[in-house]
């Protein structure tokens, strides 16, 4: 029931995913884990990076165009609201209104979609393209699903 009205006060989420390989646990940038934040860990970077089974996925211009389009006209043709998207090279921002699935739901699709559309492009990759999961921050109020915008759009511009 408590998870019922939390999720009905949601307004948005910030959504996060990267390339494969290209932001492990243990990274010095700092890294994800169950919606905390955690610091630098060689020990931990080195363990990850032996477990990859191909090289880090690096998205080109060409290629960060193709998710950015794909997404946002996914996300047209079911009603979502994109506020902000930011396609790198390593990872993905997208802010995004409250939808009526679930917001995991909603990331396997936009991921699964932008691979789909990768591979039709010629995008060759022996592996995955994406991490497996993703991080999300849910806005409760438009305070905090505005400064997910302009952090996504600054973000963009660097």
């Amino acid at each position: 029931m408590l998870l019922l009205t939390i999720m009905r006060k949601v307004i948005g989420y910030m959504v996060t995913w990267t390339t494969y390989g290209t932001w492990l646990q243990g990274d010095d940038r700092g890294w994800v884990k169950d919606a905390e934040v955690l610091g630098a860990n060689k020990k931990l970077e080195t363990v990850s990076r032996k477990k990859l089974k191909s090289g880090p996925i690096r998205l080109k211009r060409r290629e960060k165009e193709i998710v950015r389009n794909c997404i946002l006209e996914q996300a047209q043709r079911r009603g979502e609201n994109i506020r902000a998207i930011a396609v790198f090279s390593n990872h993905v921002h997208v802010v995004v209104d409250r939808c009526p699935d679930e917001i995991e739901s909603v990331v396997r699709k936009y991921k699964a979609g932008a691979t789909a559309k990768l591979h039709k492009a010629g995008f060759a990759c022996a592996n995955k393209i994406w991490t497996k999961g993703f991080d999300k921050m849910y806005c409760f109020n438009n305070k905090e699903l505005n400064a997910r915008v302009k952090y996504v759009m600054e973000h963009n511009n660097k």
